[in-house]
């Protein structure tokens, strides 16, 4: 804010200084003292206000590195090399993000709710029929996996819904046919 106040003055002491400037040379030449006096106190202000600014731009661009490299500090602990485990920290981290105040303006950043899926190893069994030469096997196949999941409201940590969900999967028939399937949720 400083910044932009100060570039709005500077723009301003320059159109002053070329009023200022007009003045002097339609004045001729016996200009007035005071007109003198004027630009020389605009020129002083305008030394000053650039001064001003480039400090200004000097605290904003170090202002900026520093927000720059806490974000990219901030990352690096986050990352999980491949291969690795996510390090206490970085759970941490995520632990805080999603449990963090609600903001004073009104606005929703907040994570509201959290689903955790996690499926279960599967299984299959499958068992064949070896019947003698002259006649077809028989195969019978089932297949089965569980998903478990629990969802959370984030603010409150209030268990809204969970449970296990298991799909199974049939087929049966012989060899060399079309099999016979049925699919079901239990």
């Amino acid at each position: 804010d400083q910044k932009s106040q100060l570039d709005a003055d500077l723009t301003s002491a320059k159109a002053k200084q070329k009023l200022a400037e007009k003045a002097l040379a339609n004045a001729g030449k016996n200009p007035s003292p005071d007109l003198a006096k004027d630009l020389e106190a605009i020129l002083k202000d305008i030394a000053l206000l650039n001064r001003q600014a480039t400090d200004a731009a000097l605290r904003i661009g170090l202002t900026d590195s520093l927000v720059s490299s806490i974000d990219t500090f901030g990352a690096a602990i986050r990352v999980v090399p491949d291969g690795a485990r996510r390090s206490a920290i970085a759970t941490a981290a995520l632990h805080e993000f999603l449990h963090k105040p609600q903001p004073a303006n009104g606005t929703t950043e907040q994570i509201s709710h959290i689903l955790l899926v996690k499926a279960q190893p599967g299984q299959a069994q499958q068992l064949i029929d070896d019947r003698p030469f002259w006649f077809k096997d028989t195969f019978s196949t089932m297949v089965d996996v569980s998903v478990t999941y629990v969802l959370i409201e984030a603010p409150s940590s209030h268990l809204v819904a969970s449970g296990t969900l298991t799909g199974t999967a049939k087929a049966r028939g012989k060899i060399g046919d079309e099999p016979t399937t049925q699919i079901g949720m239990i």
